[in-house]
């Protein structure tokens, strides 16, 4: 499948069946936003990263996300686009670097 097909595949599964918003800034952040809780699926060519205010939002989001396409989960995000993410739970930080 092409990336375009691809992304069009993808943006019809977040938007149409899992009720995500599209990003206005960026075509390819969704988010769904409801009270306290947040989920945003960031979209790199066949690669998406989640980050959710709550830890079940992610699971919620990749099962569903399983029923339309097949998804492989590579644990807590460590890279993303030639940035290290690493996470200092106790301080509350997260150390960005190139």
């Amino acid at each position: 499948m092409k990336t375009r097909q691809w992304y069009q595949k993808l943006t019809q599964i977040f938007v149409d069946s899992m009720k995500f918003c599209w990003c206005n800034v960026d075509q390819a952040v969704f988010f769904k936003c409801d009270r306290e809780k947040l989920t945003v699926v960031a979209v790199h060519i066949d690669d998406c990263t989640i980050a959710a205010s709550l830890l079940s939002l992610i699971e919620e989001s990749k099962a569903e996300l399983k029923k339309s396409v097949e998804v492989t989960g590579l644990g807590e995000l460590h890279w993303l686009l030639g940035i290290e993410i690493k996470r200092d739970r106790m301080y509350c930080v997260i150390h960005l670097s190139q």
